[in-house]
Protein backbone atom coordinates (compact mmCIF):
# COMPACT_ATOMS: atom_id res chain seq x y z
CA UNK A 1 0.00 0.00 0.00
CA UNK A 2 1.54 3.33 -1.01
CA UNK A 3 1.31 6.68 0.75
CA UNK A 4 -1.69 7.87 -1.27
CA UNK A 5 -3.70 4.73 -0.52
CA UNK A 6 -2.88 4.93 3.19
CA UNK A 7 -3.84 8.61 3.30
CA UNK A 8 -7.10 7.89 1.48
CA UNK A 9 -7.84 4.95 3.77
CA UNK A 10 -7.23 6.89 6.98
CA UNK A 11 -9.28 9.83 5.66
CA UNK A 12 -12.15 7.49 4.79
CA UNK A 13 -11.97 5.94 8.29
CA UNK A 14 -12.07 9.39 9.86
CA UNK A 15 -14.98 10.49 7.64
CA UNK A 16 -16.97 7.41 8.66
CA UNK A 17 -16.34 7.85 12.39
CA UNK A 18 -19.31 8.49 14.71
CA UNK A 19 -17.49 11.44 16.25
CA UNK A 20 -17.34 13.24 12.91
CA UNK A 21 -21.04 12.55 12.26
CA UNK A 22 -21.89 13.97 15.70
CA UNK A 23 -19.75 17.03 15.03
CA UNK A 24 -21.39 17.67 11.65
CA UNK A 25 -24.85 17.30 13.23
CA UNK A 26 -23.89 19.78 15.97
CA UNK A 27 -22.58 22.28 13.40
CA UNK A 28 -25.77 21.90 11.34
CA UNK A 29 -27.90 22.55 14.45
CA UNK A 30 -25.81 25.52 15.58
CA UNK A 31 -25.31 27.06 12.13
CA UNK A 32 -27.43 30.22 12.75
CA UNK A 33 -25.68 30.93 16.04
CA UNK A 34 -22.26 30.27 14.53
CA UNK A 35 -23.04 32.56 11.59
CA UNK A 36 -24.11 35.31 14.01
CA UNK A 37 -20.97 34.76 16.10
CA UNK A 38 -18.68 35.01 13.07
CA UNK A 39 -20.40 38.24 11.98
CA UNK A 40 -20.00 39.74 15.46
CA UNK A 41 -16.32 38.76 15.68
CA UNK A 42 -15.78 40.30 12.24
CA UNK A 43 -17.52 43.53 13.39
CA UNK A 44 -15.31 43.63 16.48
CA UNK A 45 -12.24 43.07 14.31
CA UNK A 46 -13.23 45.76 11.77
CA UNK A 47 -13.87 48.36 14.49
CA UNK A 48 -10.67 47.57 16.38
CA UNK A 49 -12.64 46.55 19.47
CA UNK A 50 -11.37 42.98 19.25
CA UNK A 51 -7.77 44.15 19.61
CA UNK A 52 -8.80 46.37 22.53
CA UNK A 53 -10.55 43.45 24.22
CA UNK A 54 -7.52 41.24 23.75
CA UNK A 55 -5.21 43.97 25.08
CA UNK A 56 -7.44 44.45 28.14
CA UNK A 57 -7.41 40.70 28.72
CA UNK A 58 -3.62 40.70 28.69
CA UNK A 59 -3.51 43.61 31.17
CA UNK A 60 -5.97 41.86 33.49
CA UNK A 61 -3.96 38.65 33.26
CA UNK A 62 -0.75 40.51 34.11
CA UNK A 63 -2.47 42.19 37.07
CA UNK A 64 -3.76 38.82 38.26
CA UNK A 65 -0.31 37.26 38.04
CA UNK A 66 1.41 40.21 39.76
CA UNK A 67 -1.03 40.35 42.69
CA UNK A 68 0.49 38.74 45.69
CA UNK A 69 -1.19 37.49 48.83
CA UNK A 70 -0.22 40.63 50.75
CA UNK A 71 -1.86 42.87 48.15
CA UNK A 72 -5.03 40.80 48.20
CA UNK A 73 -5.11 40.98 52.02
CA UNK A 74 -4.65 44.77 51.91
CA UNK A 75 -7.48 45.09 49.40
CA UNK A 76 -9.70 42.88 51.56
CA UNK A 77 -8.87 45.03 54.60
CA UNK A 78 -9.72 48.15 52.62
CA UNK A 79 -13.07 46.69 51.59
CA UNK A 80 -13.73 45.69 55.22
CA UNK A 81 -12.89 49.20 56.50
CA UNK A 82 -15.08 50.80 53.83
CA UNK A 83 -17.92 48.49 54.85
CA UNK A 84 -17.46 49.48 58.48
CA UNK A 85 -17.49 53.16 57.51
CA UNK A 86 -20.71 52.72 55.56
CA UNK A 87 -22.19 50.91 58.55
CA UNK A 88 -21.20 53.73 60.93
CA UNK A 89 -22.51 56.40 58.57
CA UNK A 90 -25.87 54.68 58.15
CA UNK A 91 -26.15 53.76 61.86
CA UNK A 92 -25.65 57.33 63.06
CA UNK A 93 -28.23 58.60 60.58
CA UNK A 94 -25.83 60.78 58.60
CA UNK A 95 -27.67 60.39 55.28
CA UNK A 96 -30.79 61.89 56.86
CA UNK A 97 -28.82 64.61 58.70
CA UNK A 98 -26.51 65.58 55.83
CA UNK A 99 -28.88 68.06 54.14
CA UNK A 100 -29.37 69.88 57.47
CA UNK A 101 -25.58 69.92 58.09
CA UNK A 102 -24.93 71.34 54.61
CA UNK A 103 -27.61 73.99 55.19
CA UNK A 104 -26.11 74.87 58.60
CA UNK A 105 -22.64 75.28 57.04
CA UNK A 106 -24.06 77.59 54.39
CA UNK A 107 -25.99 79.61 56.96
CA UNK A 108 -22.93 79.88 59.23
CA UNK A 109 -20.84 81.15 56.35
CA UNK A 110 -23.50 83.74 55.48
CA UNK A 111 -23.68 84.81 59.16
CA UNK A 112 -19.88 85.17 59.33
CA UNK A 113 -19.78 87.19 56.11
CA UNK A 114 -22.61 89.46 57.27
CA UNK A 115 -21.07 90.14 60.70
CA UNK A 116 -18.91 93.25 60.26
CA UNK A 117 -17.83 93.45 63.90
CA UNK A 118 -14.35 92.48 64.92
CA UNK A 119 -13.89 89.60 67.33
CA UNK A 120 -11.72 90.53 70.25
CA UNK A 121 -10.45 88.61 73.24
CA UNK A 122 -13.52 89.49 75.35
CA UNK A 123 -15.91 88.36 72.61
CA UNK A 124 -13.97 85.14 72.16
CA UNK A 125 -14.06 84.39 75.91
CA UNK A 126 -17.83 85.02 75.95
CA UNK A 127 -18.27 82.68 72.99
CA UNK A 128 -16.23 80.00 74.73
CA UNK A 129 -18.76 79.96 77.59
CA UNK A 130 -21.65 79.06 75.29
CA UNK A 131 -22.55 75.33 75.34
CA UNK A 132 -22.77 75.13 71.54
CA UNK A 133 -19.26 76.57 71.17
CA UNK A 134 -17.86 74.21 73.80
CA UNK A 135 -19.43 71.20 72.11
CA UNK A 136 -18.11 72.29 68.69
CA UNK A 137 -14.59 72.76 70.08
CA UNK A 138 -14.67 69.40 71.87
CA UNK A 139 -15.82 67.75 68.65
CA UNK A 140 -13.07 69.37 66.57
CA UNK A 141 -10.42 68.42 69.14
CA UNK A 142 -11.64 64.81 69.37
CA UNK A 143 -11.71 64.58 65.58
CA UNK A 144 -8.19 66.00 65.31
CA UNK A 145 -6.95 63.32 67.75
CA UNK A 146 -8.56 60.46 65.81
CA UNK A 147 -7.79 61.48 62.23
CA UNK A 148 -4.03 60.72 62.32
CA UNK A 149 -4.79 57.29 63.80
CA UNK A 150 -7.37 56.60 61.10
CA UNK A 151 -5.04 57.77 58.32
CA UNK A 152 -2.39 55.14 59.13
Amino acid sequence: MDVTERTFSSTADLAASPELFALVAQIRTSAPALTHLVKRVDELHQSGALDTLLDMTQVLQAAKVSMGDAMIHRMADLVRVLGEMVDVVTTCGLPEKLPAVVEAVGAARADAEADQSSLGVVGLVKALRQPETQFALKFVLALSRRLPEAAK
